[in-house]
């Protein structure tokens, strides 16, 4: 319907919270995103993406089709391939799933937003958000992409504590939106803790790394005034994200420089990474060495520095892993054993788990609902960590 399309704003910076990636016949590869999985009447909702080429590189003025309903939208894609569309949602909008189709030529991904009605009651699992904290300031970039959010339930206690890092490539993304999962960590007793970082090509490796780092050592450090156990900190990532909180627990160096030892983590879980072994990747799938040298470098030193395989060794402290991934994603599952391999021949623990009917956006946007299957094998994970530890 004509109502839901009132507002096309194209722009060269893009929020990246959840995302599908996929190639069409020509090489185009697409991520594409919404903002929110759940919205309320009268709220906006932005759809964004990134389109890179078959070389890898970031297309420009690649033409992206979005499909609100019956209407459709074309966009360009702007400097670093970025495209960018927002449309709100009506004040009177009843329930329903909208799903929006987002193609490049013969390619389609279909996001889906839960609309509520503005009248819905907010749940009963309730908790506190403190937005935009800054962990650390650094002078040479906006304070905006080194700080993050807390989500405290009410009355909080020695409560187990989640940091989450957002995907995108390493090049997009943002912390907010995190309203679903804030209100399945409270239910279950959790603060959830939502960080950005630096991000490509403006920042490249260990710019991310480091900013994460420095952000789990800022929860260490602060856990307590939010009434948050600092014996039970779990990491959790997407895509991206997953890639960071694997390195984080694997790479000793980044939070050794603030006196944090590996054992610290009590547990780490990825949603849909593959880029474990980034020169591995790169091998099997040459096309990816543009974005992966604009990010990491492009020596085979650097790009092993990036890879949490590469930094698997015993005795370090290396916490268990859960590395969830999409059904059908073949390199997410590939990476994931392969790196699951790693960790437990060095004495590690690692379960590898592939969630059915999930792609590479919906093991992400989905995380939280009733009846998910990823977020209770996540829960049983955290739970038994917790378990062990008392």
């Amino acid at each position: 319907m004509r109502k839901y399309l009132p507002l096309l704003i194209i722009s060269f910076f893009i929020i990246w919270s959840m995302g599908c990636i996929g190639a069409n016949d020509d090489g185009y590869t697409i991520l594409a995103s919404a903002s929110t999985s759940v919205v309320r009447a009268g709220e906006d909702v932005l759809i964004y993406g990134t389109v890179f080429d078959g070389k890898g590189n970031f297309a420009v003025g690649a033409d992206v089709a979005i499909t609100v309903e019956d209407h459709v939208i074309t966009v360009s894609s702007g400097s670093d391939g970025y495209f960018h569309f927002e449309f709100n949602v009506p004040e009177d909008a009843e329930y329903q799933l909208l799903e929006i189709d987002v193609a490049i030529d013969s390619y389609h991904e279909t996001l889906e937003v839960t609309i509520l009605p503005k009248t819905t009651p907010v749940p009963s699992a309730s908790y506190i958000a403190h937005k935009d904290i800054a962990y650390i300031e650094r002078p040479d970039c906006d304070v905006s992409l080194t700080s993050l959010d807390v989500y405290v339930p009410l009355q909080a206690s020695s409560a187990p504590i989640l940091i989450f890092v957002h995907g995108g490539a390493w090049v997009a993304g943002d912390k907010g939106e995190q309203e679903q999962r804030a209100m399945w960590c409270a239910s279950n007793g959790f603060i959830l803790v939502s960080v950005n970082y630096r991000l490509s090509p403006a920042y490249t490796h260990p710019s991310h790394i480091e900013d994460v780092a420095t952000s789990i050592s800022w929860v260490i450090d602060n856990a307590t005034q939010y009434g948050g156990d600092t014996e039970n900190i779990f990491l959790m990532g997407h895509s991206a994200g997953a890639h960071l909180v694997a390195l984080a627990g694997t790479d000793e160096t980044h939070l050794g420089a603030y006196g944090v030892d590996l054992s610290s983590i009590s547990g780490v879980i990825t949603l849909d990474g593959a880029s474990y072994d980034i020169p591995l990747r790169i091998v099997n799938e040459p096309s990816l060495y543009g974005l992966f040298s604009s990010v990491f470098g492009g020596t085979l030193e650097q790009l092993r520095d990036a890879s949490p395989c590469h930094h698997v060794e015993a005795g370090r402290g290396i916490p268990p892993f859960l590395l969830l991934c999409a059904e059908g994603r073949q390199v997410s599952f590939d990476q994931s054993s392969r790196f699951s391999e790693k960790l437990t021949d060095k004495g590690g623990s690692a379960q590898v788990e592939i969630a059915v009917g999930k792609n590479h956006g919906t093991i992400e946007s989905d995380f939280g609902k009733d009846g998910d299957v990823p977020t209770s094998l996540a829960l049983d994970f955290i739970n038994d960590l917790i378990s062990d530890g008392e």
